[in-house]
């Protein structure tokens, strides 16, 4: 089994947010599990306006030149390695639901996947 685990922290490497999420995966490693994080705060990406062209006009591909494609092919692009994750864990702060920069990633993600 593959996760992906898409950690939303504003502090990526120094919150508990990470410290939880490297316990969770390490438990999941210990029983043979592959798995990736991949820091939202790192990548770089535009908020969805709802232009609709990457349903329209482009199918798949949006008008911004950022990061997402990148996120998005590790969440569901069918061609590469990445794609056999059986898991995606999104992990944010316990007093953020949703961070804006997930709410942002998610956003864009839905409308690449159709």
């Amino acid at each position: 089994m593959k996760i992906l685990a898409i950690q939303g922290s504003p502090r990526p490497k120094a919150s508990n947010t990470e410290i939880l999420l490297q316990e969770f995966l390490k438990g999941a490693r210990s029983q043979g599990t592959e798995a990736e994080t991949i820091y939202l705060k790192e990548k770089e990406f535009h908020p969805c306006v709802g232009c609709y062209t990457c349903r329209a006009k482009t199918p798949g591909v949006c008008v911004f030149k950022d990061d997402m494609p990148e996120l998005a092919y590790l969440e569901v692009n069918p061609v590469r390695n990445y794609s056999r994750h059986q898991v995606i864990l999104g992990s944010n702060p316990a007093a953020e639901p949703c961070t804006a920069r997930s709410t942002r990633q998610s956003s864009r993600a839905s409308f690449l996947m159709g």
